[in-house]
């Protein structure tokens, strides 16, 4: 069957939508040139407080914070990055250096990570951050557009997947 929207659909959580049955269509015409049919918005990035930053030595799995009120569940995302001027580059001095590692487990103000830091982080120039993100999974069918920004967008997606979606 076709499926009509006459305005953006805008998702903020993990979601799925599979194409059932013989060439299902989701038609977005309607929406305009210059919107996108589907947006899927992750909340985006919180810096945390850093007051009271450690620093960080490159090949460490473990963070200490200050207090256990840093927010952080197993499978987050967390960031770090350091914006003294040529951290990861000192010839060029807007390189900045910084990474994202998942949380693996939380133990009061404690926090351990999928893989190990691969930097050293200094306490006075970097920043902590909790990224927040969706999950899409898009499958088995055709979306009908116009215009050159009509589609799907999205914003801090983490693990998505498109699979067999034809862009018309």
């Amino acid at each position: 069957g076709t499926y009509r929207l006459t305005s953006t659909l805008i998702v903020n959580r993990d979601i799925m939508i599979y194409g059932a049955g013989s060439g299902p269509q989701i038609d977005i015409r309607a929406v305009g040139s210059l919107a996108a049919g589907f947006s899927f918005e992750g909340a985006g990035v919180t810096e945390l407080e850093a007051s009271n930053l450690n620093a960080i030595p490159s090949a460490s799995r473990r963070y200490t914070f200050a207090d256990s009120s840093h927010g952080f569940q197993e499978g987050d995302l967390f960031a770090i990055w350091d914006d003294n001027d040529g951290s990861y580059n000192p010839v060029r001095f807007n390189y900045y250096k910084g990474e994202y590692l998942t949380v693996m487990q939380v133990n009061g103000a404690e926090v351990s990570f999928n893989a190990s830091f691969y930097d050293t982080y200094s306490a006075g120039t970097s920043k902590l951050y909790k990224v927040s993100t969706v999950s899409v999974v898009l499958r088995d069918f055709d979306l009908i557009g116009s215009g050159a920004y009509t589609g799907v967008k999205i914003d801090f997606g983490r693990e998505c997947v498109v699979d067999n979606v034809n862009m018309n």
